[in-house]
């Protein structure tokens, strides 16, 4: 018996080769998360979950968002370092530019990204779709490194339409409510947003509102009563604001 053995194991060993090179296995710990790429909607902080206004802003984007037959459509997303709608656009069929200040989370993405400011960004295309998802509450406050000048936001508003094609959609979301600022945002009433994108040949053609309760449970609210939403930091809670305002103006021929 013990030769018979010897002699599988010697015939087995000449049709399966033994590895000579150990197996190495890819740590959990190695493997970039999801949350640590993008700022998710839901966050978990001390045994306790809160809802942020993600939840709201990416489905009001997406139901506006155009039918591509295949990078036919071109689209813009500015803000998009923690943001996963640039990926989101590129997988439905969009020629998809994203811009940041900062560096976007995953390599070799599937769109062009470019990392700078907006305000210096040059191209002679134009494009069907811009979108800027809780950006405009950071500028003119250095949160990011850039400088803190005010009036750059109006700049900001210039720029985007400038780099929206006729009947082109853009779409904006900010925190509003009971206008407020910090070191890290600003909080604004609805009719300074509509004040700032005020250009001759861009409608507004929708406007909603959403207030949080309890941190969690986020509804539909009017504009009057997001008016009187606090996001004061003393009441916001640990991530997000409680109010938020999204946006869609078409740009005319």
């Amino acid at each position: 018996m013990e030769d018979l053995r010897y002699t599988l194991g010697r015939a087995l060993s000449k049709i399966v080769p033994r590895r000579t090179q150990p197996v190495v296995s890819r740590q959990v710990s190695d493997v970039p998360s999801y949350s640590s790429c993008f700022n998710t909607p839901i966050k978990v902080c001390s045994a306790e979950w809160y809802a942020n206004e993600r939840l709201v802003e990416v489905p009001f984007v997406h139901r506006h968002l155009p039918v591509s037959n295949g990078y036919d459509i071109r689209a813009l997303e500015f803000g998009c370092s923690r943001s996963h709608l640039a990926l989101e656009m590129s997988a439905l069929g969009f020629d998809v530019v994203g811009i940041d200040l900062r560096n976007y989370e995953l390599e070799s993405p599937p769109f062009t990204f470019v990392r700078g400011n907006i305000l210096d960004y040059e191209d002679q295309r134009g494009f069907d779709v811009v979108c800027a998802v809780s950006v405009l509450e950071h500028i003119g406050l250095g949160v990011y490194g850039e400088r803190a000048v005010s009036d750059d936001r109006a700049k900001v508003a210039a720029k985007l339409y400038d780099l929206l094609r006729p009947q082109g959609t853009l779409l904006v979301t900010v925190p509003c409510g009971k206008p407020t600022v910090d070191e890290f945002l600003q909080v604004f009433d609805p009719c300074e947003v509509t004040d700032t994108f005020s250009f001759e040949n861009l409608v507004l053609e929708e406007m909603q509102f959403f207030r949080r309760h309890s941190l969690r449970e986020w509804r539909p609210c009017s504009c009057e009563e997001a008016r009187g939403v606090s996001s004061d930091p003393s009441v916001r809670g640990p991530t997000g604001v409680n109010c938020v305002g999204c946006f869609k103006w078409r740009k005319r021929t």
